[in-house]
């Protein structure tokens, strides 16, 4: 990885991943919990509750890569990784404390919005960073945080549940962030790519212009 300043490649990679991990247990840790939602009296959840919380978690997901896509010209990559990081950890913070399957649910939209931001945002910025030859490699390594935290979320919930509370499964998700966070602030530089745009630039249509510009918009359609 070309990098600036004086973090080393492997720094960066490494913290990337854990972003990247700390996004895939916090996407998997619903399923592994809905049996103790379920069976918590005083929740007040019920199946049908149940999947459409599920579904709100994806419904924020499309709203955050979204605002990721249409906002990280303006704002940098940098910036965007840890607002969607603090934004992911706020939610599963709520997740924990919550005594109300609505405000169980309302945490969960958030912490999809979160993510939706994370994921996109970090796979541009360890592209962004590394070389060309390494960029493949570079993303696979940092995706397969995403999927050791996936694997994470149910290892762990078969070894506690239901023994413990629920609620330790989703403040074990929010808690890393507290570190790691104000860590990547010192370390991580701003991606040469996806720096903030200068002042007065224009929004571009929030990044929408080039997308249905004259021969391509037919296509961006379709794909959409």
């Amino acid at each position: 990885m070309a990098i600036p300043r004086t973090t080393s490649s492997r720094t960066i990679l490494t913290l990337a991943a854990i972003f990247a991990a700390l996004e895939g247990y916090d996407l998997a840790c619903y399923g592994v919990t809905v049996p103790s939602l379920l069976a918590d009296g005083g929740l007040g959840a019920n199946t049908a509750a149940a999947g459409t919380v599920g579904s709100l978690v994806a419904i924020g997901m499309l709203v955050g890569a979204g605002l990721s896509g249409a906002t990280i010209r303006r704002y940098g990559a940098r910036l965007l990784l840890f607002g969607g990081a603090t934004v992911f950890s706020a939610g599963m913070l709520v997740c924990a404390v919550a005594h109300t399957f609505w405000l169980f649910g309302a945490a969960r939209l958030v912490v999809g919005i979160g993510l939706g931001i994370v994921l996109p945002t970090v796979t541009a910025y360890v592209a962004d960073l590394s070389a060309p030859e390494r960029r493949s490699r570079n993303v696979g390594i940092m995706m397969s945080g995403y999927a050791a935290g996936a694997l994470l979320a149910p290892l762990l919930g078969a070894a506690t549940l239901p023994g413990m509370s629920w609620r330790w499964i989703y403040l074990i998700g929010a808690v890393p962030a507290v570190v790691l966070i104000p860590l990547a602030i010192r370390m991580l530089p701003e991606s040469p790519v996806s720096a903030p745009a200068p002042a007065g630039s224009g929004g571009e249509m929030l990044g929408l212009r080039p997308l249905l510009a004259p021969g391509i918009r037919r296509v961006t359609i379709l794909f959409w």
